[in-house]
């Protein structure tokens, strides 16, 4: 189909696309994916996921940063360990063609869920990829039985102690970090948080939430979004999906259904200090429970005194 003019103001002018780099999390490349779809007159001419990046990298990026009319990027603090990707450094260097977009994160829907880091950095890997579930691994070091443990995880009462105040200061530090940027999604995303699932985990945001801040950015630059074909059903960021929280599920009026099953990675190896997995895999919640108990068997001496309340998990 033949696009309409008003779209592409630029190409009237027999100008070329706009380019664009994308800098950010995982939510970076669906992020420059959906731009292009969304406005086919933007080239996007780099990704650059920032936990991939290092310093000696920053050669190949920095023409392409240069070149590019755009660098649209999630807040990068100063203290992050590749330097050239920093937003103050972004800022310094490329000036008013720097955009900043939120980094899309809420843990209101499974607030058990946390990241567990052995050497302060990187993840320790499971059956759901790099989140554990604290009720699985409380229950682990107290030497609790399988059965006992999803008893407790799914005692709504239990959750409510210890998670009821997650979900709203979730958006009020969603809110913080949004002051951070250019883009204003926030208000929308509160509205519709318990109408539609808009988060798997809690920093894995759904297509239909990303697309709403890729429009916001597509405003920022002064251009629309184009007409185009429904992407329902295509979930790049949907790969690790878990029940609702139970004590969420009981307190909030939820408006979209739950399927209620599990669905991880397949354990391919568990070895002195590396975990590797495979495909999608869709557990039974007591082979998912038996299959993290084996990769914290095989850590026990780096696990045994952790906390999750301590610094090395996030």
């Amino acid at each position: 189909m033949a696009w309409p003019a008003r779209f592409f103001p630029w190409r009237a002018a027999g100008g070329p696309k706009i380019r664009v780099a994308v800098v950010g999390n995982c939510q970076a490349r669906p992020m420059a994916a959906l731009l292009s779809l969304m406005n086919p007159g933007i080239e996007v001419s780099t990704v650059a996921v920032v936990h991939l990046l290092r310093d000696e990298e920053e050669a190949a990026y920095a023409p392409l940063f240069r070149e590019a009319d755009f660098i649209l990027s999630q807040h990068v603090a100063d203290t992050y360990p590749c330097a050239f990707v920093r937003t103050s450094e972004l800022r310094q260097r490329y000036g008013s063609k720097l955009l900043l977009w939120l980094n899309l994160y809420f843990r209101g829907y499974n607030p058990e869920l946390f990241v567990l880091r052995m050497d302060g950095r990187t993840p320790l890997r499971g059956p759901l990829g790099d989140y554990h579930c604290r009720a699985f691994f409380e229950g682990w070091q107290q030497g609790l039985p399988v059965r006992e443990i999803l008893a407790r995880h799914g005692d709504p009462e239990y959750n409510r102690e210890r998670y009821a105040a997650v979900p709203e200061a979730s958006l009020a530090e969603l809110q913080r970090r949004e002051e951070l940027t250019q883009t204003r999604i926030l208000p929308v995303l509160r509205d519709l948080v318990w109408k539609q699932r808009l988060f798997f985990t809690f920093n894995h945001p759904s297509w239909a939430l990303l697309e709403m801040l890729a429009a916001s950015l597509l405003e920022l630059m002064g251009l629309s979004a184009a007409p185009r074909r429904s992407l329902r059903g295509s979930e790049p960021l949907g790969m690790i999906r878990i029940p609702l929280n139970p004590w969420v599920r009981q307190a909030h009026d939820l408006k979209f259904p739950e399927d209620g099953t599990w669905t991880g990675l397949k354990v391919r190896n568990i070895g002195p200090g590396t975990v590797t997995v495979g495909k999608r895999k869709v557990y039974a919640p007591e082979d998912l429970v038996r299959q993290f108990f084996a990769v914290y068997d095989a850590h026990r001496a780096a696990l045994q005194d952790r906390q999750t309340g301590e610094a090395a998990v996030t």
